[in-house]
């Protein structure tokens, strides 16, 4: 897995469209029932605090009459609504999610699942979108 470095540092943050960190790659899911992660940012050096950040992404289903979700998670436990893709093209989302203070090696991820363990589900444009300081970051999968 490769990571892309931009260093600076950060105290708070709020939501709005200003692009952060961007991973626009398509990926699919392995045909997988359960949630499986698919992209992921990690803290690499510095510390958020009482950070509100705008998380967006894209979600396909190839095959209509199934269903694709997707979810925000942090550390590994979700703080996303979780969305759903039923018919044909990319569902665009949007949500402002409060995640409290980040510690160094803290990640934001973005997790993927469909209905059937024979239909593939898309996820691409994963962003994570704020204003304030510049800040320190790793960006993976």
């Amino acid at each position: 897995m490769g990571y892309v470095s931009r260093p600076s540092i950060i105290n708070a943050y709020t939501q709005s469209d200003t692009v952060l960190v961007a991973n626009t790659a398509e990926k699919t899911t392995l045909n997988s029932t359960s949630y499986e992660k698919m992209k992921e940012i990690k803290l690499i050096q510095t510390i958020y605090v009482n950070s509100r950040f705008r998380f967006k992404f894209e979600l396909l289903i190839a095959d209509v009459g199934f269903t694709a979700y997707g979810k925000v998670y942090k550390n590994g436990v979700p703080v996303g609504t979780e969305y759903t893709r039923n018919v044909a093209g990319w569902l665009a989302t949007s949500e402002d999610i409060d995640i409290g203070d980040w510690k160094v090696n803290d990640t934001i991820e973005l997790w993927a699942k469909t209905s059937s363990d024979i239909h593939a589900c898309h996820v691409k444009n994963f962003q994570m979108c704020g204003s304030g300081s510049p800040f320190i970051n790793t960006l993976g999968m």
